[in-house]
């Protein structure tokens, strides 16, 4: 008989001598990933310890039992999530994901969880959208039984939400060409693609998303899965607008043409008088995160969820070349100054320095656990990034040297800049605040207060006295650089902003935005000139 037997077996009548035997283990704590039956029998070890410390008058012991469990339980969490963000059919993953989520207590996670489980198994079947029966939607709200739990999928279903009311129109529909077309935009094209969309700000987040975080820094609450390929636009969508969120903007060097990146994986040229779209640009096989204008303005650089970076003709709308290197989602490019070269950043831990004209990857810089922001020096001499770990990090754009860390953030780092003479820096991040920096020093000259939620980008403006602030909370702000002074809020967006950019004669101001449009604003008088697409 071990010591875990002998404890059960005197546990009744000697509470202390069978914690005797029980405290010869270790305690739980976060550590390498566990099977199931791992987990079953560690936390089974973990409730006796509780149940016997409660006995024992040990509450405080009891507490602090529970809390390791809570962070094994989360520790083993985390790795499941990084097991899914590099598998390619992740839906496996998300029955432990879901089962993690159950023994945690968030139960209604747990069940939406299972679903999406069942919908990627049931989508790797076949062609799903013309394959899944009712019989078949009805077994995924089966496995989510057994993967989350029947009340947590019965609270969705009953919820009222636009996930619940859609799978429930599929199963219950007694038309059945109608529940295989509800099933399919649901499912997405037999691919396993799908996506789920913050209740927050609506920013989707694809099946194999990283984190319990979607991109603006809001815990994802699963409200609704989408079929991301094929999906019809919002009812009363402008024709040439995007039909997801817009992701990055910015302007050609002329002021004359605005580029916009979109969650439905094309980029869009505007005409910057007229608001007018010029040209859809397609190619990218997963959502466009970034995109820039060369200092020539005759080409662009986008970035990918595919892992890729393209070049464009800017005139034609033509892909030159793809950039294939990054081992994850491309979050952040920018040419050089001089248009020679292009810097990346992607979700692996990875910038990336590369020839513009032959596509080569000259540089490869390990940095933050993943790269949000990035940006060349005017000079072209540095180059800044930002990401987790709360910092930002000055590089040196020739020899790859970490030249210093900027650390102060209390959160990621999502967006960064440097001043047109190249002395400062402005930062944003998930903290809700903005931050200036002397670019020789590494001082924290200025915290910027004000946003009511994440600020997810920033800019200076061409003459660097101003800077433009995008945030969560829907607005648009102008602070003075030198004071620190806001001095101007806009608003006028649905949903969180994501993007932001401004003219180079400084008169404008483009943003972007979860609710799928872009606004003009006029940077003097802070008036909406425009509104590029319709919002959802």
């Amino acid at each position: 008989m071990n010591d875990v037997e002998r404890a059960r077996s005197i546990g009744e009548n000697d509470p202390e001598g069978a914690l005797a035997l029980l405290e010869k283990h270790p305690v739980l704590a976060p550590g390498p990933q566990c099977s199931f039956d791992e987990i079953d029998e560690r936390l089974d070890l973990s409730r006796m310890r509780i149940d016997l410390y409660e006995r024992c008058g040990r509450h405080e012991a009891a507490e602090a039992e529970q809390a390791d469990a809570t962070r094994f339980l989360e520790g083993q969490l985390d790795f499941t999530d990084r097991q899914i963000a590099s598998d390619k059919s992740p839906g496996l993953r998300f029955s432990r994901k879901a089962m993690l989520l159950d023994l945690l207590g968030r139960r209604t996670e747990a069940a939406r969880c299972g679903l999406l489980c069942a919908d990627l198994l049931l989508a790797r079947l076949g062609d799903a959208g013309a394959r899944v029966s009712l019989e078949a939607a009805a077994a995924a709200g089966t496995a989510v039984s057994v993967f989350g739990g029947a009340k947590g999928l019965g609270a969705i279903l009953e919820s009222g939400d636009a996930f619940g009311v859609g799978y429930k129109a599929a199963r219950d529909s007694t038309d059945r060409a109608q529940a295989d077309y509800e099933r399919q935009k649901l499912l997405g094209d037999g691919r396993a693609v799908a996506f789920a969309e913050c209740e927050l700000c609506g920013r989707l987040v694809g099946a194999d998303y990283r984190t319990s975080l979607c991109w603006a820094g809001h815990r994802v609450a699963w409200v609704r899965v989408v079929a991301f390929e094929d999906a019809p636009p919002a009812l009363g969508a402008h024709v040439d607008g995007h039909t997801f969120a817009v992701l990055d903007c910015a302007f050609s060097p002329d002021g004359e043409t605005i580029v916009s990146a979109s969650w439905d994986k094309t980029l869009k040229l505007w005409d910057a008088e007229t608001g007018t779209c010029r040209r859809t640009l397609k190619g990218h096989g997963g959502p466009v995160n970034t995109c820039a204008f060369s200092p020539d303005g005759r080409r662009l650089v986008s970035g990918s969820v595919d892992k890729t970076l393209k070049l464009w003709d800017a005139e034609t709308g033509s892909c030159e070349a793809t950039l294939e290197g990054h081992g994850s989602d491309v979050y952040a490019c920018a040419f050089s100054p001089d248009g020679r070269r292009l810097v990346s950043g992607s979700y692996n831990q990875t910038l990336k320095l590369w020839d513009s004209e032959t596509g080569v990857c000259h540089m490869t810089l390990k940095v933050h656990r993943f790269v949000r922001a990035c940006a060349f020096s005017p000079d072209g001499r540095r180059i800044v990034s930002g990401g987790s770990r709360k910092s930002l990090k000055l590089w040196d754009a020739e020899t790859g040297v970490c030249e210093a860390a900027l650390k102060g953030h209390g959160s990621d780092v999502t967006g960064c800049a440097f001043s047109p003479d190249g002395r400062r820096l402005v930062s944003a991040s998930r903290d809700k605040t903005l931050k200036l920096w002397n670019a020789e020093t590494g001082a924290c000259e200025a915290t910027l207060r004000g946003h009511g939620d994440s600020v997810t980008a920033c800019a200076f403006s061409p003459d660097g006295r101003r800077i433009a602030s995008a945030s969560a909370d829907k607005t648009l702000k102008l602070w003075d650089a030198e004071t620190g002074a806001c001095r101007r809020t806009l608003e006028g967006h649905g949903k969180s902003l994501i993007a932001c950019a401004f003219s180079p004669d400084g008169r404008r101001i483009a943003s972007a935005s979860a609710d799928k449009t872009l606004k003009l604003w006029d940077a003097e008088t802070g008036a909406c000139m425009a509104t590029l697409g319709m919002p959802s």
